[in-house]
């Protein structure tokens, strides 16, 4: 849609660039006569040039979660990196939801339901819950 819609912008740009140039000549009825002492007033057509429509870079969120989960541990480590090294920041309790952003080998990073937590836990703990459709 948005290309569509650039598309069309850069037709009628194009239009306006090509058929408003000053040195196109003008239809003819448009022409400016030489003015009669008693002939009403002549318009002419003025050439407006348009500015290029400007692209909009769009920023996207990439740490969104793409599923939900549940744990099945009875408490959780959620940890700042995905390693048993790093520095416990919650601890998570069993079927708690969590949102999925992505995994990097045996770990998932994931986001609490309130969207307050975000951390790292073991991939093995955690249950994907298949999306529902809505009914109509």
């Amino acid at each position: 849609m948005i290309r569509m819609t650039l598309f069309l912008c850069a037709c009628v740009y194009g239009t306006l660039l090509i058929g408003g140039s000053g040195d196109a000549p003008l239809r003819s009825g448009l022409q400016a006569e030489p003015a009669k002492a008693d002939a009403a007033p002549v318009f002419v057509r003025v050439p407006v040039k348009s500015p290029a429509p400007q692209a909009h870079r769009v920023a996207v969120d990439t740490n969104l979660p793409v599923m939900t989960a549940s744990v099945t541990a009875g408490n959780l480590n959620l940890r700042d990196g995905a390693s048993l090294s790093a520095p416990v920041l919650d601890r998570l309790s069993r079927n708690q939801e969590v949102g999925i952003i992505r995994q990097k080998g045996d770990w998932t990073l994931v986001r609490t339901e309130g969207g307050d937590l975000e951390g790292w836990v073991s991939s093995s703990y955690l249950t994907a819950i298949p999306l529902q459709m809505a009914g109509n």
